[in-house]
């Protein structure tokens, strides 16, 4: 086998590197009417990693609704390593809205869901641009995210300004994949050019 086709079959079966997961959605059981749910997955008010102090860039839990229940659906069945949490900073209105304390959860069928990990103390918002605070989720295989907001700073709403998770595609990323039919063709055409060159040459 030639080494262009070695280094091929070595690419082919190296680990996916994580990457950030594109959400296809994302839910709340209550949002103020002045705010977007959307805002959390949409990229609105980030700028080279950190999250303005805009509002409307912002997602708010409706009034009382100090707990609350946000629901992401990525779409796919993802490996995750990390969720990266940008509390609410909206400087206008009250940084005591942002989220203290919650619960990740996560599912494969959107029914089912298992606790991941507990956040206590997620910084509260400086009404500058912020941060993310990246919590590690190690091997956790889900299709859905749902984050259980359990406290606040202290007001009476509750709010974050943007969610992002980190993984790979598929359930388990230490399995050597199979290589695929077309380097399984180059594989072949190179092995048969060998036999015809070595014909040749005898």
């Amino acid at each position: 086998m030639s080494k262009f086709v070695l280094a091929l079959f070595i690419t082919a079966a190296s680990p996916a590197m994580a990457s950030n997961v594109p959400v296809a959605s994302v839910s709340a059981s209550s949002t103020f009417s002045s705010y977007n749910v959307n805002n959390l997955i949409n990229g609105a008010g980030l700028s080279g990693g950190l999250h303005d102090n805009n509002y409307a860039n912002m997602w708010m839990s409706d009034y009382g609704d100090v707990t609350a229940t946000l629901t992401f659906n990525l779409g796919a069945t993802y490996t995750l390593d990390s969720a990266s949490v940008w509390n609410y900073n909206a400087k206008c209105c009250g940084l005591d809205r942002g989220v203290d304390n919650f619960n990740i959860l996560v599912s494969t069928d959107g029914v089912n869901f298992t606790l991941a990990e507990s956040v206590t103390g997620l910084p509260e918002g400086t009404g500058s641009p912020i941060a993310a605070d990246v919590i590690g989720l190690p091997n956790v295989t889900a299709s859905y995210v749902e984050f259980q907001v359990l406290s606040n700073y202290g007001d009476y709403y509750t709010g974050l300004s943007a969610v992002q998770f980190d993984g790979t595609l598929g359930t388990d990323t230490t399995v050597t994949p199979e290589p695929s039919y077309g380097l399984l063709m180059l594989a072949l055409m190179a092995g048969g050019c060998f036999v015809v060159r070595r014909r040749l040459a005898a």
